[in-house]
């Protein structure tokens, strides 16, 4: 089984809801690939 990975990009935005950049963040989601994915209910 190989590795799987969620990628979430997302605006940075400051106090006056001005964008200043981006927000990125990857999360390595090691061992779950589809047995992750039945368990949660199917999706």
């Amino acid at each position: 089984m190989g590795r799987f990975y969620t990628l979430r990009i997302a605006p940075y935005r400051t106090t006056e809801n001005s964008i200043r950049g981006l927000v990125i963040t990857i999360i390595d989601s090691l061992g779950t690939g589809q047995d992750g994915r039945k368990s949660l209910g199917g999706q």
